[in-house]
């Protein structure tokens, strides 16, 4: 269900300037982030391009209504409303012929999404909604103005679950990630699978790290059985 916001409130909170020699166009290093064939590099080059380069907000006209009576539009998702983004005014074209693509910074983007969707975008959705699903973290530190560690990529984090490591548990490794959801592969030991209990309770501690929390919206744990040596 779409979700209508007053268009000319949202960019006249956010001071928006708009530049009038924009297109439409793919910027330089948005394309050449979408242009990266594995996923996951692909949506951690585009979040650093955006830190940099505009995003185009679709403000949706209503028939025989002006720009300024306009709304941009959620999307639902499986975790709740996520606000929508486009990388060209062609993108925003085939999700809604007559949405107005209106330039906004990357950064303001993830602004608007962090205070109406609870940090949740979408960019270049399809019809059907599916699209990029840029992770809360990654559109939290946007807003702040900070650059995004993927989980994955935090050395910090993966010294902590390496910590972990016991007679159950061979490692604990989070894998790169094209969306919100973060796997964490577990290696569960040929002596962990008789010892339910303490299997259970270390999977439960690694999840419930302090660092983990915020580094990654949806944890999905990934038991994979690892052969004796």
């Amino acid at each position: 269900m779409n979700k209508p916001h007053s268009f000319e409130t949202i960019q006249a909170r956010l001071n928006q300037k708009v530049d009038t020699t924009d297109r439409g166009q793919t910027l330089p290093k948005t394309a050449a982030a979408l242009a990266l064939e594995d996923s996951a590099d692909r949506l951690v080059a585009l979040v650093r391009a955006i830190e940099t380069e505009r995003l185009l907000a679709p403000a949706v006209v209503e028939s025989g209504a002006d720009c300024e009576s306009g709304s941009v539009s959620t999307i639902d998702t499986r975790t709740g409303p996520a606000v929508v983004a486009f990388t060209s005014a062609q993108k925003m074209k085939m999700w809604e012929g007559d949405a107005r693509p209106v330039p906004f910074a990357g950064k303001r983007v993830a602004m608007l999404a962090t205070a109406e969707a609870g940090g949740r975008l979408v960019i270049d959705p399809d019809q059907d909604g599916n699209g990029i699903r840029v992770p809360r973290p990654a559109v939290v530190a946007l807003a702040h103005g900070d650059s995004w560690l993927p989980a994955w990529q935090d050395e910090e984090l993966q010294g902590a679950l390496a910590e972990f490591e016991s007679r159950e548990i061979a490692f604990a490794r989070l894998l790169p990630s094209d969306s919100e959801i973060q796997r964490l592969a577990i290696g569960v030991t040929q002596y962990g699978t008789t010892r339910n209990r303490e299997l259970t309770a270390q999977i439960h501690a690694i999840s419930a790290l302090p660092r983990l929390k915020p580094a990654a919206e949806v944890i999905e744990i990934l038991p994979v059985p690892v052969a004796a040596s």
